[in-house]
Order: C-alpha cells, then sequence, then structure tokens
C-alpha cells in the first residue's frame, strides 16, 4: 500500500507532519528553484520506487496572524501499480488547479473537510496520538475517492528530457503521461513543476544533473511548443584529437596546417606506379614528416618571433619538399 504522509500547521504551530513522516526531506533538493510555498510538484522514480510530493495546497485555516495555511502532501510506494493510477489522478488535478490559478478546488475541499482546524489543532497542540496513525488512511479515503478525469488524447513527445510552460495544455497532457510512466511502468525519471524556474538554461541544468526529466514553469517566453533538453554530453578526447582540435582553433596555426594539407587532397600522399607495393607505408611517413614539421613551425612561431612575411615566404619551399618525398 502506498505510503501517505500530510504536513499543515495549527494557528500558533508551526508546520509539521501529521503522524508519521518521511524518512527525509528529498524533495528539499529543489529549495532553490522553487518555493514549497506555491504550487510545486516534485515526481521521482528510480530502482527502488517512486516518490511525489505536491506542495503549496492552501486551505480554509488561517494562522494567527491571517496567512493561509497550507497542506504537502507526499505519496511513497515501491513499484506497485495498485494505488499508482489514483496517485496520478490526484497529480493531475493539482497541476490543472495550480495552472490556472484557482485558490480552492477539489482537493482543497477534500482534505479540510477531513482536517478541520479544531482536530489539526489537537494533534499538534497536544501531541495527540489517537489521531496520528490514521492520517495515511484518512488522506487515502479522502483523495482517492476524487472524481476520475479521463484524457481522450494523448501527447507524444519525442525527447528524453523537456520543457514547456504549465500554462500550455498539450504541456499538461504530455506531463501526465510522463508521470503515469514513471509510476505505473516503473520507468527512471522526473516529473517536475518548478515555479522559481524562468529560462531553458536554468532549466537545462537540471536536466544535465540527473535522470530523464519533464519540467513546467510558469513565464516560459515559448508557450506555445515543448522545447528539448536533451543532456549535454561531454565526452573525453584522446591526446591525438585533442591536438588537432588545439591546431584547428587557432587561426595562425590552422592557415599552417592548410597549407601543408591542402597539397596532400591533390594526389601528393598517392603513390607512384613503381612503389605501388608500399602506398600506405609511404603515406604514413609523409603524415609523420607533415605532422613534425607542423609542430616545428609552430615552435619556431611561438619561441623566435620570426617575421611573418619571412615565414610566408619559407613556408611554400617546405611544402614542396614534402611533396618531393
Amino acid at each position: 500500500m502506498v505510503n501517505i504522509f500530510l504536513q499543515t500547521r495549527g494557528r500558533n504551530h508551526d508546520y509539521t507532519f501529521l503522524g508519521e513522516a518521511p524518512s527525509d526531506n528529498w524533495w528539499s533538493q529543489y529549495r532553490n528553484q522553487t518555493s514549497f510555498e506555491d504550487p510545486t510538484i516534485v515526481v521521482h522514480s528510480d530502482e527502488n520506487g517512486w516518490r511525489v510530493c505536491l506542495s503549496g495546497i492552501a486551505s480554509a485555516r488561517k494562522d494567527r496572524v491571517g496567512t493561509t495555511i497550507r497542506y504537502t502532501l507526499v505519496f511513497e510506494d515501491k513499484h506497485h501499480k495498485e494505488q499508482a493510477e489514483n496517485v496520478v489522478n490526484v497529480i493531475r488535478l493539482w497541476l490543472d488547479a495550480a495552472a490556472t490559478r484557482k485558490p480552492f478546488g477539489s482537493i482543497q475541499e477534500a482534505l479540510d473537510i477531513e482536517f478541520p482546524e479544531a482536530s489539526v489543532e489537537k494533534v499538534i497542540g497536544d501531541h495527540s496520538h489517537s489521531f496520528m496513525p490514521k492520517v495515511s488512511e484518512v488522506v487515502h479515503r479522502a483523495l482517492f475517492s476524487l472524481p476520475k478525469i479521463t484524457v481522450l488524447t494523448e501527447q507524444v513527445v519525442a525527447y528524453h528530457s523537456w520543457l514547456a510552460s504549465v500554462d500550455m495544455p498539450d504541456a499538461r497532457i504530455a506531463f501526465v503521461q510522463h508521470v503515469r510512466k514513471l509510476l505505473l511502468d516503473g520507468i527512471p525519471g522526473r516529473a517536475l513543476f518548478l515555479n522559481l524556474l524562468g529560462t531553458k538554461d536554468e532549466a537545462q541544468v537540471i536536466a544535465n544533473n540527473g535522470a530523464d526529466s519533464a519540467i513546467l514553469i510558469e513565464g516560459f517566453t515559448d508557450e506555445d511548443k515543448i522545447v528539448s533538453l536533451e543532456k549535454k554530453v561531454f565526452t573525453r578526447l584522446q591526446p591525438s584529437e585533442a591536438s588537432t582540435i588545439l591546431i584547428v582553433q587557432n587561426p595562425q596555426i590552422k592557415k599552417i596546417a592548410n597549407c601543408l594539407l591542402i597539397p596532400a587532397s591533390k594526389n601528393t600522399l598517392t603513390p607512384t606506379t613503381n612503389r605501388s607495393d608500399q602506398p600506405n607505408t609511404r603515406k604514413m611517413m609523409l603524415l609523420v614528416v607533415s605532422l613534425l614539421l607542423v609542430m616545428l613551425l609552430i615552435w619556431l612561431m611561438l619561441n623566435t618571433g620570426s617575421d611573418k612575411n619571412n615565414f610566408n615566404q619559407t613556408l611554400p619551399l617546405k611544402v614542396s619538399a614534402i611533396t618531393e618525398l
């Protein structure tokens, strides 16, 4: 059975979990990318199971200074499918409410009915344990009986990781579809609605550091499309590859390399008929000599400070020397 945890506060007591609490605040890793006082969705799935955090759910209760008291819901389970569909439905309901800026909706109403102010104050203030163990069952009854939303259309997203505006209906459909794969199919990944992100670059940092992610944000400029967040892959170069890139990226060295290597494309390295039995050896020798000459010329440029005109005049002689080998 899915584990359900509920966090809220009393009129005079700070936020705490009613009854049991999760083993760790795993969702807090996104505290710099979202304000948990506002609508937030964090869904993680890996080989150990899945975890969901829904925060910023407003209640009808107020604290002693008149600030709206909020709920945070946490769901955790192994990859069991029995209740996963119910959790997906709760996520869908909360996502639609958050996107349309509804101050009060079905989730809030259901929680307020089951957790009236008097009961919450008694549990938090008196530290009563008679009601605490049943919190999970109460939330289960309150939320898993909510009307199921049937989506008749599907949104096919070709990207492993992507970003879109929460205001885009098709993106919300794709987001929920991604959540279903995480919870019901057990694929590793993340689904995130983070309210402090505002740019693709900020979302790209998250996508680069973790599992495949579907990310929704507010105020995204590309509100009419889903944008790829494919991970930036950095491969380690072999020494020879790194040297080649270093030469090509330097304009002066690139000019030298072009002067030396272009003649080779004009049959300079093509073996003659009387040496056709050793074509590969001849090509290799010419290539080695060319590279050594490039290195020598580079060294001379960097260490002798010779005149540029003199260098350009001597270069054709050195190239012709190679072609006569």
